[in-house]
């Protein structure tokens, strides 16, 4: 399996709209509701963010997610990500995606690195605490998690 990091582009706009309003993607992710006019403001805002950092994910040039880096500063930076089709669940792509979050971190120079995860999401809590992530705190189900690197 060839998983590839790449330019999260308009392209990525209808992939991630299906994902993000998927039932069992939303519940898991813990997204709020947006429209396509949200998600269209929120991509033409990017560009002129230098806090945020995004990629979409392929596998066999086929988009399956995406992943990236949100409120960097110069002592920290939130990790997010998702597999986004399903039929690439559970065959060690997460891994990947967190792996490659914490380099473009440490190559950033950036010194601690946290997540959200929804207790409900087994799979991506188990992932984190095996690299090394430590509950920080917990409210409405939503579990904050951080690793210094």
């Amino acid at each position: 399996m060839d998983v590839v990091f790449t330019e999260f582009s308009d392209i990525y706009l209808e992939y991630s709209w299906r994902w993000l309003n998927d039932p069992e993607i939303k519940l898991l992710t813990r997204v709020s509701d947006f429209s396509r006019i949200d998600q269209k403001e929120w991509y033409n805002s990017l560009i002129k963010r230098d806090d945020y950092l995004i990629w979409g994910i392929e596998v066999d040039s086929k988009p399956i997610g995406s992943c990236g880096l949100k409120g960097i500063s110069d002592t920290e930076c939130e990790y997010w990500g998702y597999i986004g089709e399903k039929d690439y669940w559970g065959k060690g792509i997460g891994k990947l995606l967190v792996a490659f979050a914490e380099n473009i971190a440490i190559e950033k120079n950036i010194p601690s690195i946290w997540l959200k995860v929804s207790r409900m999401n087994l799979r991506a809590l188990g992932l984190y605490k095996n690299r090394g992530y430590v509950i920080e705190s917990e409210k409405n189900g939503l579990i904050k998690m951080r690793k210094d690197l």
